[in-house]
């Protein structure tokens, strides 16, 4: 079956040829002598040779050529890829083993000669459904009438995949090839099982992905990065542009790979939908390995702004009263220190020591809720006639103070009439209004003490005597010249006077 394939391939002409020129060696032999008139002494022993040269020259190609052919033959039946050809004809004239185990058939079921109808028929004869038997007959038959070289895929018994191709040489013959392509198939099932999944969850994750070629181009991004970057599609995303938090630049892709190549980035991005910018940390990852091309990379796009929204909100609780937002006593110690630092500290400070009078029966009459809402509004009240050089601290309680900047003056008497008018003002309450009055003491530095923290001591001083003298009023400490004590001597400023009948009644 094979060596009929061989002369198949070369054609009637090919051995032909082959006779031809072993015949004509001798002929050529004696033309030679003729032409060139050197006839050796020994002409009868030369023809002879030459008579005999072309026996042993065609035995010697004949065996050659049988070596040869055998070895072919020998390779191809042990080849692992399904080879089979048909004559012009389409009749059978060889199969490998590994086609005939590819089709189930063995070698009764594949005998030269046999038509290609009668091989597929059998072929399919496993199949059980008749209508599906006959469309993969008719399937079969189309294929060997194209034979166009263009491969195809099939799938045969035990889940085998072949990667089947069919050609017809300029003689007619179809020859055809079948590689085992099932490993490969099931490694690209799962490859494309893989970047399903990625794209599932990059699609599902928070965070923005961008995915860069080597020259820069974003090749993918996730919804989450469309959306961060207002784009509709991924080639778009390069022509977006962020704010650096740090010096408000702006970054194009390109200076965002650059800026985020050895740290985080931070970046705004204005969204005229949003009350406030939204902040994004950018990070980036080199890809590596033989899939990937240098400089090909993944930005990551992390969303902040709640985050960095949560981090402002610790910061002000941290120095801020929750209940009425104004500053406290850690933010009170931090500025009394910044003015200890200060270039300016011979300029005068002033603390003023607030103290509401009488709070503590407002609050067990009316309850802690009532008596957190008067709290807060009277704060607003404060914050309301400060000056600008004037900072407002809830030091606990019912107590505050107010730290006047060393860099600017203020007449404090009258800041503190204004102050105590304010707070006298009646609070509604459920079912009627109370009026709140305060106890004010004043301290300066450096009139009364060349220590800062001492101002807290003496103002507080200066307050417990306007609560014993009544409170509604404000005092100031003064020091005793000469040797240096301080004495109990005090400037205490008068109430104010209250214009409003309802404060009156609500003080008696």
């Amino acid at each position: 079956m094979f060596y009929k394939a061989v002369d198949l391939l070369l054609g009637r002409w090919g051995a032909a040829v082959i006779v031809l020129s072993v015949a004509m060696a001798p002929a050529v032999t004696l033309l030679v002598i003729w032409l060139t008139g050197y006839l050796p002494q020994n002409s009868a022993l030369l023809i002879g040779l030459a008579a005999a040269l072309p026996a042993a020259l065609a035995a010697a190609m004949s065996l050659s050529i049988r070596q040869g052919l055998a070895a072919m033959r020998d390779g191809i039946e042990a080849s692992h890829a399904a080879i089979v050809i048909y004559d012009a004809d389409d009749r059978l004239v060889f199969s490998n083993r590994a086609h005939r185990n590819m089709i189930g058939l063995g070698d009764s079921d594949m005998v030269a000669g046999s038509s290609y109808l009668k091989v597929a028929t059998a072929a399919v004869a496993h199949i059980e459904d008749p209508q599906e038997r006959a469309k993969e007959l008719h399937r079969r038959l189309d294929f060997l009438a194209r034979s166009d070289s263009k491969p195809t895929e099939r799938t045969y018994g035990g889940g085998l995949t072949i990667r089947v191709t069919k050609t017809r040489t300029p003689l007619g013959n179809s020859i055809g090839v079948g590689m085992d392509i099932t490993e490969a198939k099931e490694l690209r099932a799962d490859l494309n099982r893989s970047n399903k999944v990625f794209h599932a969850v990059a699609e599902a994750a928070p965070i923005g992905l961008l995915h860069l070629d080597a020259s820069g181009n974003v090749v993918f991004a996730n919804r989450a990065a469309l959306a961060i970057s207002k784009r509709a599609r991924a080639t778009d995303v390069g022509s977006a542009v962020f704010t650096a938090e740090s010096d408000g630049k702006a970054l194009g892709i390109p200076a965002l790979v650059e800026a985020s190549a050895d740290m985080d980035v931070e970046v705004c991005v204005v969204d005229t939908d949003a009350p406030q910018p939204s902040t994004f940390i950018v990070r980036q990852a080199q890809l590596s390995g033989d899939n990937h091309k240098p400089g090909e990379r993944v930005l990551l796009i992390i969303d902040i702004t709640a985050r960095k929204a949560a981090e402002e909100q610790i910061r002000f609780f941290a120095t801020h009263d929750p209940l009425t937002g104004a500053k406290n006593r850690m933010a009170f110690a931090e500025t009394l220190e910044s003015f200890s630092k200060s270039s300016e500290r011979t300029a005068p400070t002033h603390l003023i020591a607030i103290d509401l009078d009488k709070f503590k029966p407002i609050n067990d009459h009316y309850g802690h809720m009532v008596g957190d809402q008067i709290l807060h509004e009277i704060v607003q009240r404060m914050t309301k006639v400060l000056e600008p050089q004037m900072t407002l601290f809830r030091m606990g309680g019912d107590e505050f103070a107010i730290l006047c900047d060393p860099s600017k003056d203020t007449n404090l008497v009258a800041f503190c009439d204004r102050l105590l008018k304010e707070i006298q003002v009646p609070l509604p309450v459920p079912g009627s209004h109370v009026s709140v009055s305060a106890s004010i003491g004043i301290s300066s530095f450096p009139t009364d003490t060349d220590k800062l923290e001492s101002l807290v001591h003496y103002a507080d001083l200066a307050l417990y005597n306007v609560k014993d003298a009544g409170g509604g009023r404000m005092a100031t400490y003064s020091a005793r010249a000469g040797d240096g004590r301080f004495s109990d001597n005090f400037d205490i400023e008068q109430p104010p006077a209250s214009t409003d009948r309802r404060s009156r009644q609500a003080d008696a």
